[in-house]
């Protein structure tokens, strides 16, 4: 993170890949920053960051805007429509059962990397980055 220059305060882990761990890791962060935009490891995460700015009177995706990742079910039909990174399970699947028979057949299999495609499937909770007033008044993106 330092690398890119991120700061590190912007970051909260969540303590589970869940709808309720997803409001909580979204209200300590709210708590944290001025937030413009929450980018979750999974849409349940993302679900739950909707409950806490709706708890919040918060509009997504005018005050933030929130991008999930995986595509479930169903993220298109909440309101706003869920941004999300669309993940092909396919690959994922066929790589980890080609493993498993290779493992099954007797070979040793060392760890590997499996890069698989991802979409950015843009919906109706994100848009256009704005500009933050700070508490001392200097404007950041």
């Amino acid at each position: 993170m330092r690398s890119a220059r991120l700061d590190a305060s912007a970051v909260v882990v969540a303590s589970a890949y869940a709808r309720e761990a997803g409001r909580a890791a979204a209200a300590k962060l709210l708590r944290r920053s001025s937030v413009t935009g929450i980018a979750a490891a999974n849409d349940l995460l993302a679900l739950g960051a909707y409950e806490e700015l709706g708890a919040r009177k918060l509009i997504c995706p005018d005050d933030v805007s929130i991008v999930g990742h995986n595509d479930v079910p169903l993220v298109d039909m909440v309101d706003p429509p869920l941004t999300t990174v669309r993940i092909s399970h396919l690959e994922m699947g066929e790589s980890a059962a080609r493993i498993l028979l290779r493992q099954m057949e007797g070979a040793t299999v060392q760890p590997e990397v499996h890069i698989t495609n991802a979409t950015l499937v843009v919906r109706a909770s994100t848009a256009p980055a704005r500009v933050v007033q700070s508490a001392i008044g200097k404007a950041r993106h």
